[in-house]
């Protein structure tokens, strides 16, 4: 062990030894060569261990050079511009300066290079007079561009045409960056500085750009203070008008087409719109509650395209309108939501109980309204995260409402949840906390229920007396199904679902349906492997073995789905197989047929042997 270590440091110490007394080249230690003067060259040399080494140090010294001219040329445009926005314009600037410098880097020739014991040696020279050439073609295009959009900008404006102005500017601030760092470049290097036949700074460029947005103001026409039921919407339309002010208060014009992006208070999204030719924007808003006394709507100008350094003169051109919510009977939902292998999700329902108490109406599991619920995973990633590999789960939930006393589907939605996780099972339960149903979808699926008997409830308390009235509907004993000829609907999503028949031969069941696309659109009609199932009157499960629409058929092999075009109100038979049931089996307690947006059911179906 103590030779091994001895010899280790002798070999080491006559690397070092070798290294510090290699022959160096002369030409090495000196700043320029014949022919390669500073005048006309900025030059850099590199050593290492390799060709390649030597040539990237070599490089990484004339680009240290460049970024240090760079910056020293653009030390007086920056002074130029106002306080508030200098330190955005400087990040800008830097970073656009380390993009001219790593382009620049490729032009970079070696013009002389040389081993000596080992170690290569590389001597790197740039041009000035053809680097600067190619500058000056880019700075003359850019320049033409910056003229002609300042003055289109500058035009529309005195024509009233607000926003096609803004548009104007921020085309323009996407090429005045670029222009004045390689511009400052250029000047640093050529025999004289770019001339600029006109005078647009960057100084004049933002105080023009802060005047307009400064004089943008949305307000309110009509419809604050309405009130609406949760889930419906308010009975006028809300309409806002986008004005700018040219200097007294009422010496305003009117901005046609400018987008405006309306949120309630909490932030979720109402709608986006685009003021018409009079700056007006009509937004029908549909009412759910937060929790407070009084919502509100808030309408800005959506102008994504506005540099970031920009948006805080906006900040005063906002608008908002109030409305309250109606006091009316409470509804009522039982909530039950399940993974793809029928898995109760404690957490799913937890929040999405938490959701429907806060726009005031009560979950019940005793309710005629179930909110029925089915998650499934529908993409999963290793992805390199900071801290090492980790999984990405992005899940969805199918939710639909359903009328229990008549097994009819009332409304559907689907919600998204994205979760991540070095452990794959704690990313998956991840994403299910993710899942968040849009408030306004829920709102006005949750008011759909409001003619469904047993669904309204007078009070908090849950066992309340049923109305006479309601108990006197037909129940599902007065229409018994005939077990020879069944005959089963579901209508969900634009879809009618018709099951015609159902036959056990040896240990498999066959279903025969019959589905119709009712829209005028033609559209997909999918059965998904996940949650298309089947349960006996002994408690036993069965999943789907393979499928059937019209003439294409799919084999399920633990996952997949098929999906086929249907063409509008045109019949097409579907058949489900099913496997390996037990002959003690009598009936079907449940058939479920996962159709992506939506989950068809139908119940207490006799087999037929």
């Amino acid at each position: 062990m103590y030779r091994k270590t001895i010899k280790k440091i002798f070999l080491l110490s006559l690397i070092i030894f070798s290294l510090a007394f290699a022959k160096i080249p002369k030409w090495y230690t000196k700043t320029e060569l014949p022919g390669y003067t500073l005048d006309l060259y900025i030059t850099g040399t590199g050593s290492g261990a390799s060709y390649d080494e030597a040539i990237t140090k070599a490089q990484a010294t004339i680009a240290s050079q460049l970024r240090v001219t760079i910056k020293s040329e653009l030390t007086s445009i920056e002074k130029e511009i106002n306080e508030d926005d200098r330190i955005s314009y400087m990040n800008l600037f830097e970073s656009t300066s380390n993009s001219i410098v790593n382009e620049t880097v490729e032009g970079i020739e070696i013009i002389k290079k040389d081993k000596s014991e080992g170690v290569h040696y590389v001597f790197a020279v740039l041009s000035k007079e053809k680097f600067s050439a190619g500058l000056k073609a880019e700075l003359d295009n850019l320049w033409n561009q910056i003229v002609s959009l300042t003055s289109n900008a500058r035009e529309l404006k005195g024509q009233g045409k607000i926003f096609a102005s803004l548009e104007n500017y921020t085309d323009t601030q996407e090429l005045i960056t670029p222009f004045y760092t390689k511009k400052a470049f250029y000047d640093a290097i050529a025999y004289s500085p770019y001339i600029i036949t006109e005078s647009i700074s960057l100084g004049d460029l933002n105080s023009e750009i802060r005047g307009i947005l400064a004089g943008v103001q949305v307000n309110l026409i009509s419809g604050d203070n309405q009130t609406g039921t949760v889930g419906k919407p308010l009975p006028e339309p809300i309409i806002f008008q986008v004005n700018y002010r040219l200097g007294a208060p009422e010496d305003i014009t009117p901005i046609p087409n400018m987008p405006l992006i309306i949120k309630y208070g909490d932030g979720n999204l109402v709608e986006k719109l685009t003021t018409d030719q009079y700056g007006k924007a009509s937004c029908y808003v549909t009412t759910y509650s937060s929790g407070t006394s009084m919502e509100k709507i808030i309408a800005r100008p959506n102008l994504y395209k506005l540099p970031a350094l920009y948006r805080k003169y906006l900040n005063k051109a906002e608008c908002v309108a109030r409305f309250k919510i109606s006091e009316e009977k409470t509804l009522s939902f039982a909530v039950k939501i399940k993974d793809e292998k029928g898995k109760t999700l404690s957490t799913v329902e937890r929040s999405l109980s938490r959701d429907i108490e806060k726009m005031g109406h009560i979950v019940n599991p005793e309710s005629n309204v179930l909110l029925n619920g089915v998650v499934e995973l529908i993409s999963t990633e290793e992805i390199e995260g900071y801290g090492g590999k980790q999984y990405m789960v992005i899940s969805e939930l199918s939710l639909s409402m359903v009328n229990l006393s008549d097994n009819e589907e009332i409304a559907s939605l689907t919600a998204k949840g994205k979760g991540m996780h070095e452990l794959e099972k704690k990313a998956v339960d991840a994403s299910y906390k993710k899942i968040t149903t849009g408030k306004k979808e829920l709102a006005e699926m949750l008011a759909k229920a409001e003619n469904i008997p047993f669904s309204r409830i007078k009070s908090p308390a849950i066992e309340q007396p049923i109305e006479e009235e309601i108990i006197e509907k037909p129940t599902l004993k007065e229409k018994p199904i005939e077990k020879p000829s069944l005959s089963r609907i579901v209508k969900k999503n634009g879809f009618t679902i018709e099951l015609q028949k159902c036959e056990m031969l040896d240990r498999d069941v066959t279903f025969y349906l019959e589905v119709t696309n009712n829209e005028e659109d033609d559209r997909n009609f999918t059965v998904r492997y996940g949650n298309t199932e089947i349960f006996d009157d002994l408690g036993n499960e069965y999943k789907i073995s393979w499928v059937k629409i019209a003439n294409k058929k799919y084999t399920f092999r633990g996952y997949g789905q098929l999906a086929m075009k249907l063409v509008s109100t045109v019949p097409v038979k579907t058949i489900l197989y099913f496997e390996k049931i037990t002959k003690r089996a009598e009936n079907i307690t449940l058939l479920q047929i996962n159709c992506v947006d939506f989950i068809a059911e139908f119940r207490d179906i006799p087999l037929k042997k």
